[in-house]
């Protein structure tokens, strides 16, 4: 007999066996099941053997896909805005300045309507646990010296490199593909500059904050986009939706990349205290030094 055969009360070849569980929950596909029977926890351990990821995820508070536990599984739901005062959300997010008047903070936001919610928590949310890479680079100069066998070194300075996001997008209904387009439009209005017409013409593009994963990893840091891509695979299903009155098509799945410049200030910069910062605590809160 295999595992999910004893699982789910078969024997090898279909043969419907007698199940010897508890009472409490019910098992589908088990005829002659006893009105609640309860799966032990030997099973769920199987179950875990063949999803291992998923198992290290809801040990994380993450469902499948890297979907917050604490409220529904939608794209759609405000980042921070469901639940007891003050809850979590793993989630990453990347959004623009709550108090700013663009994007889908404008009255009139258009296509990026879906990414507010008129919580102060808007912007894209990744709907999927996205794969991210963090790279911190320490530079130094090099002295040639004359009859050595080795080179001196000189510190020059550190920096961030650029924050690498990578993340998958389904869409199974109408709702759905008009959010992936309004993260599409966000990050393509995020690489480009007020230029030409409008009130704001001059000014550079827009600085974004990274939030995900808690106060000391990405609390709303401050950042830069650098570059964005959006890959349209050749093997999937596209869905038709309409916004604004025009027909779009867009993948049924499809991943979203963007780099991210995490950006500080000068005058934020002269706070820096590296013995305090490596006691973690110049990062925690909103913004903060990586």
């Amino acid at each position: 007999m295999g595992i999910l055969d004893s699982v789910t009360g078969f024997f090898k070849g279909g043969t419907a066996s007698t199940p010897t569980f508890g009472t409490e929950d019910f098992i589908p596909g088990v005829t002659d099941a006893p009105a609640k029977p309860k799966l032990p926890g030997i099973v769920d351990s199987a179950l875990n053997l063949f999803d291992p990821s998923n198992a290290r995820r809801s040990i994380s508070g993450l469902l499948k896909g890297g979907l917050s536990s604490r409220g529904p599984a939608s794209t759609t739901i405000g980042f921070n805005s469901y639940g007891s005062a003050g809850a979590s959300d793993w989630r990453v997010r990347v959004s623009i300045a709550d108090q700013s008047d663009y994007f889908y903070n404008s009255s009139d936001n258009g296509i990026m309507a879906p990414l507010f919610t008129g919580t102060g928590q808007s912007g894209v949310i990744f709907p999927y646990t996205p794969s991210i890479q963090v790279q911190h680079t320490a530079r130094y100069g090099t002295s040639k010296l004359t009859h050595s066998n080795y080179d001196a070194y000189f510190y020059e300075g550190s920096e961030i490199q650029g924050i690498t996001i990578s993340g998958d997008f389904s869409v199974q209904n109408d709702a759905e593909a008009k959010y992936l387009m309004a993260a599409v439009y966000f990050f393509r209005a995020c690489t480009k500059m007020w230029f030409g017409q409008g009130e704001r013409a001059g000014n550079p593009p827009p600085l974004v904050f990274l939030d995900g994963y808690g106060d000391h990893y990405f609390p709303h840091v401050s950042c830069v986009i650098t570059n964005f891509s959006h890959t349209l695979p050749n093997d999937v299903d596209y869905i038709e939706t309409m916004i604004d009155g025009g027909s779009t098509r867009v993948p049924t799945n499809s991943t979203i990349a963007v780099t991210l410049q995490p950006v500080v200030s000068r005058n934020k910069a002269t706070q820096f205290n590296l013995d305090e910062f490596a006691r973690g605590r110049l990062l925690s809160g909103r913004g903060g030094f990586l």
